[in-house]
């Protein structure tokens, strides 16, 4: 066999595998919105809802949150859990909220936060490992890699339709401790403090 046809094979096989390695990844990416806030449309009908965020829980073992599963096809990849109430969790073992290890796990929040006034809303979220949410598909917080426990800058959107908006957070620990707080700033309010339970919930 002559070098060129060599050549040519190998460029083949090259293709191949990365096309075979392409076709493994089974995720799918958050789509990416520049716009303002989104309001849910339809607006959910409040005696319908249920209190907190509903979660997915992922077995994994991630270094960013571009690694864990995304979107409607990675949700599906994922075990359902109990909804949550209180967006603070820290643990020294690692476990938070009702995962069911130590380690090497992820998990998605999602549903409605309620903003129930205009003005100007701030958000930040404190973890251990890695986390990115959004808000009326505006991304609000990014650390997305393994991290020791620290807090992402605020990040502010400005509100004029008041109602209830879509929120995911993602988030992910690898090993060792593990922290989870997500805070807002309402209109008026002096500075952060934890998302309340009563500004967040989702539809069974």
């Amino acid at each position: 066999m002559n070098w060129a046809k060599r050549r040519l094979l190998a460029a083949s096989a090259a293709m191949l595998l990365g096309l075979g390695l392409a076709g493994c990844v089974t995720t799918e990416r958050e789509a990416v919105y520049n716009g303002p806030p989104q309001i849910a449309a339809p607006q959910p009908v409040a005696a319908q809802l249920r209190p907190g965020l509903a979660t997915t829980y992922y077995s994994g073992t991630y270094d960013d949150i571009d690694n864990m599963p995304q979107g409607a096809r990675g949700k599906a990849q994922g075990t359902p859990g109990p909804a949550v109430t209180q967006l603070e969790a820290v643990s020294s073992r690692g476990r938070v909220f009702d995962a069911k290890t130590d380690i090497f796990y992820g998990i998605r929040f999602e549903g409605y936060v309620l903003l129930d006034k205009p003005g100007r809303y701030g958000f930040a979220a404190r973890t251990n490992d890695g986390n990115r949410s959004w808000i009326g598909n505006v991304m609000v917080s990014d650390d997305p890699t393994t991290h020791p426990e620290r807090t992402t800058p605020t990040v502010f959107i400005d509100i004029t339709q008041p109602g209830y908006y879509p929120i995911v957070i993602m988030y992910f620990q690898k090993r060792d401790s593990a922290a989870f707080s997500y805070f807002w700033q309402p209109p008026g309010a002096a500075g952060l403090t934890i998302l309340p339970p009563s500004a967040i919930s989702h539809a069974p």
